[in-house]
């Protein structure tokens, strides 16, 4: 009965549940039914705005792609998304009128169409509402452009060889650079010795192993052309530079250098001072701006080769130098050897070749080029060889010797036949790094090659030529595979060679010799190469009558050719001018019948119609050129053969018919130049046709961009076109090729392209092509060339939406051989991608494919099918990013659906694949799917399994990957190549919560490079196989660096049942890992027996170098005491070199007592920031130490530390330490620290560079030793630069009467430090009163950078100083503390100061900089002619209204004449920049800040001076309404003839203009101004709400791409079509100008 009433009760309960949710189904059905008609209105409604959104989307799209910009991964999917819904809805919307809505005639309701409509517009409106709310909370553009190809494995450096003299170098080189103590490192050594080579190859050594993130070498040469070394490093770093001016560019360089962490820039060659900063290195930047945030400071580090060891020490300042010197007998011998081969070794030839060895005095390139010259020779050609080097040539010239020089003699005699010599001599007159292009041209003039009819040939006889120098060892490899170089010996001897016996006249950056002007010297010479000569004019004319070649290279704007000057050059057959300016062409070049070369490359040129006279000439330069209109004369060079006009980025004029004169033009190269063509269809042309190439029946090489492919007229590209590089479309930036690719084309297909277009003839044979858009294209091989490119090696496919294969045999085209010799496959951006392959391809297919880099294809699900995979052995690398859909990289689905059971079965080995990086993959689960077919989650997947083989795998990267593991078994070591990985980095796999088992990571022998960042649930990096292994060893052999970085869940490395040993481990950061309880934890340990330290006896680091602890905010201790106990690890730590700690707020001390010892010996720059309970740098306690320690502590910097008492302790004051290598110093915001130095300390500091002392509570620098034993003289003989600021309880530098000398002090800044400065050179008195710090003479004429307040001045002017030697040397000056308003600039005393460049004014009351009326401060008038004052900076001027006004507006313009950067900053009363008058025609950069009172801040006139101005940002200026506009100057503002005020106002050099947070600004301009910014590329708009508008009048940014956003990247923003609207649209949004 109860059982009954129990089941009633249930069954109720049951029945009320089903009844409650049959009410609710009932409710939501009938809703559907009644207010369907609503629904479909909503979903109507949101559908047309969407579509309305889409259009402007699109809109913005269309532009930035047209401008070159790419378009993030989101917003094409966006796209497609809408554009799919706005589809299906106009389906819905036919499918409404049809159906059915009554029924029974008309008279009931179809309730069950109603139903079934209602429900789908539900689903409908929830997609278009989140398609919505997207598009107006998202950013949509960014703008990049397509990458250079990955770099491969570094190959080993030709030339380079591992002898044991070499490789010790080597060794001590790489050593130094890993280590944090030394950034300048010198190479030097006789020439010829290998230094060139030695450098290079620690290049490649450093990028192997990965120590830097940018490296770049550059040869520098005797005289330093800062423009060539800068073009030269960004060219390593594939940077454009676009400044004009050396300053300009070496900005640039140092704003892309500084973003990286680490820099290694090595600089070739130096044979004087050079100026880093000037060449845009930011090595001092580095050195002296010390970070206290919690990231890695970035490092630069420089490597010098050089002749001289004076340069390198003396010059430069390097700080470890390494010899390289000659060969030892046995080395000299093996490179012989090696270098000839077995023939050396017959009987006949050992004894000679062993004796030639010897001759050659260990010079590596010696030895190389006389054995390459000697290797097919004889052996009395060998005996004939030894006894010349025996009698060498008294030629001995800027460090050659004279066997060396007898050795590149004997090569160059040795070289076969006239034609190979001449070629030799003639790559001497080029410049370094030479053109093979310039080779080329000059030999066609020369008639340098025989037998050759075609430039097509010539081209070919200069590389076999080249070749056959490279292979003797006479020329080398040049920066890229369009250049050779030379070495400077081999230069040298071959200007000799060619000076001697061929009348050769070459002046490199040297004065004229005497028989310049001796006619009858003149009257034999043959060849004349003059590059930057050092002369005043030319002669008027130069009698030459067997000149053939003329070269003159000049960057002086005043060289002028005289009218006369080729008259007597009757023989001239090649002229080249390089960096020249020509108003017009001398007449007397008209009697050059012989010319057949003319090239005028990088010339400024104007008028050059009487060219058109040049009948026989053959080939044309004007590469480079500034001209923006070929003549119509040029179409009379009927002979004319090769036509260069690249790089003329400003020719927008070539006239009709000119380029269909040039019958006989074999080649045109139009490259980065110009693309103006006109369609050839009207009769009104203003420029040249792409038609006319058609009547050029010799063209086989061909470089030209088209803005359309509609231009491109049929049958354009014949079959005659050996060579080509041809872009059509505007997205194009990068005219070299990064392969050695002779057929390059670029191309993008906004509209289709016809089927018999000639284009697809060009495709056929194309070895490099990049297509971008590719309107209309779903098979990219089918469509584009059926045949499957047979000829295509590089392939790189971008922003093409509709391609869905890159090639599919399954639609009903036949299988073909595709990609036979393809190396890269690089696919990016391409939204409808959803396989590479589909289909049964020929077997050869894909056959020689390297590299595979995919981005942002999120269709695509699987990489390759199996049956492709597993041909692919030659694959490299593989690199997939960003696509959504990824599931594997393989796909085996294909195998399954034919069931081909052997192909399920077998295994996939890529047997040459070294690199494989997944990143941003949300749906990847794994490589391949193995035997065991699984339906598990990507969270629990692993990577690795047994169905694909890696065995030589070295790299693995894996970022935002959401797998569960790395690999499920021990068992698959093999599979997945450990045993070879050198580097493995996981970041962003949330799922992970380790990476490496106990015996996985016994496998990892390879290991150089182990990261793991922003794992979140990663609670250890090693896990034990089970809890029952018992304790163990593992072992990393080969790893040099260990980052573990944001892991928030952290406790330990691995756990204490194993023991951890780095045996080569050298640097190590840990950062933000807030749980992290030590390295090795023993998890039976108790935390309440105390904390555990970070590292203890569990783990070994005998040769780590750089230690980082950042953000470890529960850590105490660093080193447990047991190191102290346990003599097994006396060798952790011990060669500890940079100590870097951050935020770890629990530590107290850095170094325990028990480790003091150790770490002083070794740690060599000690680094602690932000570590608010650390009071002693040093802990005191007992030391067990024995007689005198040597420190090795070169830099020590503490920063806010605010419980810090002592940097030296009580043990220190008896010398139980000595700090003798003690460079750098400072200590910043440590409030209780007391002193710096105690004198035991302080007397023995002989190498003190840098001491920076500020915001300390420091009493005095040097304190009384103990004893009160006293020091009457410090000598710092290295400090070079001191500062003492803000440290207000400061006393004295030592309490009693003393003498401190700096012999070498350049920098000294102080301010509110209470250190006097002496005047006479004698202290005033006895302790305690205040002591001077040191002699005014005696010191100021050797600083370079100053600091002085009004009483310093005072005190200068009133003692007996002679002024313009006192301060000869000062480039920067601080000028600060004048508190009386009265007062103005003491700007008669500034002209004292002859070498003045930078001015900061700080801290003063100035009301006004300048006097009125010519005048200074009543004394004699200043005329301002020895400033050159480049940079003014005025912060902190609380009471100044203008930098000047009318009055002193002409004293002003002296001051500031030569004025190119202007900051100013908190100026709060500040009411307008100066008064209209005042002129900045040189200013670059205007920088203003927090300046309160500011309205406006240039007035019409002033605006117009501004030509040269570069960079302007403002910000923080709270009352500014209008940049340009100034009430008070009305009168400057031109004049119509009507009512209103215009003018035209030109920024022609603007690039960057930043407005941040100008709450009033309203606008640019308030006037009817015509404003043009034809170089603005960058428009940065932050926090600024009432800007409504950018100007009134007309405005004109071509360039301008879009304006950057608050929390936007650098190359995102909101896309600019015309300014003035898109800011419109942006203040109706309030985008990016609220205060949130």
């Amino acid at each position: 009965m109860a059982g009954t009433e129990v089941g009633i009760a249930v069954a109720g309960r049951v029945a009320e549940k089903m009844v409650d949710r049959i009410l609710n189904l009932i409710c939501i059905q009938t809703a559907r039914v009644c207010r369907w008609k609503a629904k479909i209105l909503n979903l109507k409604t949101k559908v047309e705005k969407l579509a309305v959104e889409r259009g402007s989307v699109l809109q913005f799209m269309e532009a930035a792609e047209r401008r070159g910009e790419e378009v993030v991964p989101n917003v094409k999917n966006w796209l497609t998304s809408t554009e799919k819904y706005i589809g299906e809805m106009k389906e819905l919307v036919d499918e409404i009128d049809t159906a059915k809505m009554k029924c029974f005639a008309g008279v009931c309701p179809n309730l069950k169409a109603r139903y079934q409509i209602s429900k789908k517009v539900e689903e409908y409106l929830e997609d278009v509402t989140q398609l919505l709310e997207e598009a107006l909370t998202s950013n949509f553009l960014v703008a990049y452009n397509i990458p250079p190809p990955q770099k491969t494995s570094t190959a080993p450096v030709k030339g380079f060889e591992d002898f044991g003299s070499r490789m010790s170098i080597l060794d001590h080189i790489m050593e130094a650079l890993k280590g944090s103590a030394v950034d300048k490192i010198g190479v030097h050594g006789m020439p010829g010795v290998g230094k060139t080579m030695l450098a290079k190859e620690v290049a490649r050594r450093a990028e192997e192993a990965q120590l830097f993130d940018e490296i770049v070498i550059a040869s520098v040469m005797k005289n330093p052309d800062l423009k060539r070394i800068q073009a030269e490093i960004a060219d390593k770093l594939e940077l454009q530079l676009h400044g004009e001016t050396e300053f300009g560019r070496a900005n640039q360089l140092k704003a892309y250098l500084k973003k990286k962490k680490k820099i290694l820039v090595i600089l070739d060659d130096i044979w004087t001072r050079l100026d880093l900063d000037e060449l845009g290195i930011p090595y001092e930047e580095t050195k002296n701006e010390a970070s206290s945030k919690g990231e890695e400071q970035m490092q630069c580090k420089i490597l010098f080769t050089s002749r001289f060891l004076n340069v390198l020490s003396c010059d430069v300042h390097t700080h470890q130098n390494f010899e390289v010197g000659r060969l030892q007998d046995d080395e000299a011998w093996e490179l012989l050897k090696k270098t000839v081969g077995d023939e050396i070794l017959k009987s006949d030839l050992r004894l000679t070749a062993t004796e030639i060895a010897k001759e050659c005095a260990g010079l590596p390139l010696a030895i190389q080029t006389l054995g390459k010259a000697l290797k097919t020779k004889g052996s009395y050609e060998w005996r004939d060889a030894l006894r010349q080097l025996k009698k060498p040539s008294p030629e001995n010239f800027m460090g050659i010797s004279a066997n060396v020089y007898s050795a590149i003699e004997l090569s160059y005699k040795h070289l076969e036949g006239e034609e190979l010599k001449q070629t030799f001599l003639l790559c001497s007159l080029l410049k370094q790094n030479t053109s093979l292009e310039d080779l080329l041209k000059y030999g066609i003039g020369l008639g340098l090659f025989h037998n050759i009819n075609t430039t097509g040939e010539a081209r070919d006889r200069v590389l076999t030529l080249v070749s056959k120098l490279k292979s003797c060892s006479l020329l080398l490899d040049g920066s890229s595979n369009i250049n050779f170089g030379l070495h400077d010996i081999v230069h040298g001897v071959a200007i000799s060679i060619a000076s001697r016996d061929h009348h050769v006249l070459s002046v490199i950056d040297d004065n004229i010799p005497r028989e310049w002007s001796d006619r009858e010297g003149m009257g034999d010479v043959e060849w004349i190469s003059l590059q930057y000569p050092k002369i005043d004019e030319l002669p008027s004319e130069l009698e030459c009558p067997k000149l053939t070649l003329f070269c003159l290279c000049s960057n002086d704007p005043s060289m002028r050719i005289p009218e006369n000057f080729f008259q007597g050059m009757p023989k001239l057959r090649v002229l080249s001018f390089t960096k020249m300016k020509f108003s017009s062409f001398p007449s007397s070049v008209c009697l050059l019948k012989s010319l057949r070369t003319l090239c005028m490359n990088e010339c400024v040129l104007e008028n050059i119609v009487i060219i058109g006279e040049l009948k026989s000439l053959e080939v044309l330069s004007l590469s480079g050129c500034d001209v923006e209109e070929l003549p119509v004369e040029i179409g009379q060079l009927t002979q004319l053969k090769l036509l260069d006009l690249s790089d003329c980025i400003k020719l927008k004029v070539i006239p009709p018919h000119v380029l269909a004169c040039l019958s006989k033009l074999e080649e045109l190269h139009l490259g980065n130049s110009f693309n103006k063509w006109d369609t050839g269809e009207h009769g009104n042309q203003r420029n040249a046709s792409l038609v006319e190439l058609m009547d050029l029946h010799n063209l086989t090489t061909l470089d030209v961009g088209a803005c359309d492919v509609q231009l491109i007229p049929e049958g354009l590209f014949s079959k005659r076109l050996e060579r080509y590089k041809i872009f059509i479309g505007e997205v194009w930036n990068h005219w070299n090729s990064s392969f050695k690719s002779s057929k390059v084309l670029k191309l993008e297909l906004i509209t289709s392209i016809g089927y018999d277009h000639s284009i697809y003839m060009l495709l056929k044979k194309t070895e490099e092509l990049h297509v971008e858009e590719l309107k209309g294209v779903k098979n990219l091989v089918y469509e584009l060339d059926a045949e499957g490119f047979q000829e295509l090696k590089y392939l790189f496919v971008q922003n093409a939406p509709e391609i869905q294969h890159i090639i599919n045999s399954m639609e009903g085209f036949p299988c073909c051989k595709a990609f036979p010799f393809l190396e890269v496959l690089f696919l990016r951006n391409l939204n409808s991608l959803v396989k590479i392959c589909q289909g049964q391809l020929e077997a050869m297919s894909f056959s020689q494919l390297r590299i595979i880099t995919i981005e942002c294809c999120n269709q695509l699900k699987n990489l390759l099918p199996f049956s492709i995979a597993r041909r692919l052995l030659q694959l490299e690398e593989i690199r997939v990013t960003d696509c959504r859909s990824i599931l594997k990289i393989v796909e085996e689905t294909e195998q399954r659906a034919t069931h081909d059971i052997a192909e399920i079965d077998e295994n996939l080995e890529l047997a040459k694949l070294r690199s494989l990086k997944l990143q941003y993959l949300p749906k990847f689960i794994r490589l391949c799917h193995g035997n065991e077919e699984t339906t598990e989650s990507s969270s629990r997947a692993t990577l690795f399994n047994n169905k694909i083989v890696f065995p030589n795998l070295e790299e693995l990267q894996l970022s935002w990957i959401n797998i569960g593991s790395l690999w499920g078994s021990r068992h698959l070591t093999k599979s997945c190549g450990i045993q070879s990985l050198t580097k493995l980095i996981v970041e962003g796999c949330d799922q992970f919560e380790h990476i490496l088992s106990s015996s996985m990571a016994k496998c990892l022998v390879q290991l150089t490079y182990l990261a793991i960042r922003k794992c979140k649930r990663m609670r250890e990096i090693i896990a034990a196989e089970n809890a029952e292994d018992k304790e163990d060893l593992i072992l990393f052999p080969k790893l040099n660096i260990l980052n573990m970085v944001d892991l928030e869940n952290l406790t330990r490395f691995c756990s204490g049942n194993y023991t951890i040993k780095f045996t080569t481990l050298k640097e190590l950061l840990i950062r933000n890992c807030q749980e992290l309880k030590g390295f090795v934890v023993d998890t039976s340990t108790n935390d309440k027996d105390g904390p555990q330290a970070l590292f203890n006896e569990k783990v070994e680091f005998p040769n780590l170098e750089i230690l980082r602890i950042f953000h470890l905010e529960k850590l105490r201790n660093i080193w447990h005491h047991q190191f102290q106990e346990d003599d097994l690890f006396a060798d952790s730590f011990c060669k500890l070199k940079l100590l870097h700690i951050i935020c770890c707020d629990k530590l107290r001390t850095i170094f325990p007592s028990y480790m003091v010892e150790r770490l002083l010996k070794s740690v060599e720059k000690l680094e602690v920031f932000n570590c608010h309970s650390v009071e002693e740098i040093f802990e005191p306690g007992e030391l067990n130490v024995r007689g005198e320690v040597d420190s090795q502590l070169r830099e020590l910097l503490v920063w806010d530390l605010p419980r810090l008492k002592h940097l030296w302790t009580r043990w220190d004051a008896h010398g139980i330490f000595t700090f003798r290598n003690l460079k750098f110093v400072q200590a910043v915001r440590c409030l209780k620290l007391q002193y710096v130095f105690p004198t035991s300390v302080a007397v023995d500091l002989q190498q003190l560079e840098v001491l920076w002392l500020m915001d300390c509570g420091i009493e005095e620098v040097v304190a009384l030793g103990e004893g009160n034993e006293v020091v009457s003289r410090f000598v710092f003989r290295s400090l070079s630069n001191l500062c003492l600021w803000d440290l207000w309880r400061l006393k004295y530098f030592y309490p009693r009467k003393h003498v401190l000398e700096c012999p070498r002090l350049k920098k000294f800044r102080t301010c509110n430090s209470g250190v006097a400065k002496e005047t006479n050179g004698e202290s005033p008195g006895e302790y305690p009163v205040q002591l001077p710090l040191f002699s005014v003479q005696r010191v100021i004429p050797r600083l370079e950078k100053l600091s002085l307040t009004r009483n310093d001045i005072a005190m200068i002017c009133n003692g007996q100083f002679s002024r313009d030697q006192l301060f000869c040397n000062v480039r920067v000056l601080h000028l600060l503390c004048y508190h009386d308003v009265s007062l103005v600039l003491p700007i008669n005393f500034l002209e004292s100061f002859c070498k003045l460049e930078k001015l900061n004014v700080v801290c003063s009351d100035f009301e006004k900089l300048f006097p009125s009326e010519g005048r200074a401060d009543g004394q004699e008038k200043f005329v301002g002619t020895k400033l050159r004052i480049k940079i003014l900076k005025l912060d902190g001027l609380c009471n100044l209204k203008q930098i000047c006004n009318k009055d002193s507006a002409a004293v002003a313009g002296l001051f500031l004449q030569n004025l190119e950067i202007l900051k100013v900053w908190k100026c709060r009363s500040l009411t307008s920049l100066s008064a209209s008058t005042l002129a900045f025609h040189n200013l670059a950069t205007l920088e203003i800040w927090q300046c309160q009172g500011i309205t406006s801040l240039v007035s019409f006139s002033a605006a117009q001076s501004l030509v040269l101005l570069k960079t302007m940002s403002i910000s923080e200026c709270h009352l500014l309404t209008e940049i340009v506009g100034d009430e008070q100057d009305r009168e400057d503002w031109p004049k119509t003839e009507g009512d209103g005020l215009e003018g035209v106002i030109v920024f022609s050099k603007l690039k960057v203009l930043k407005l941040l947070s100008l709450t009033k600004l309203t606008s640019f301009c308030s006037r009817n101004f015509t404003f043009k910014f034809p170089s603005l590329e960058l428009l940065v708009v932050t926090k600024c709400p009432n800007l409504e508008t950018f100007c009134r009048g007309v405005l004109k940014t071509p360039m301008l791409q879009r304006i950057q956003l608050p929390q936007a990247n650098e190359d995102e923003g909101r896309p600019v079509v015309e300014l003035n609207n898109t800011i419109n649209q942006l203040y109706k949004e309030k985008v990016g100008y609220n205060e949130s």
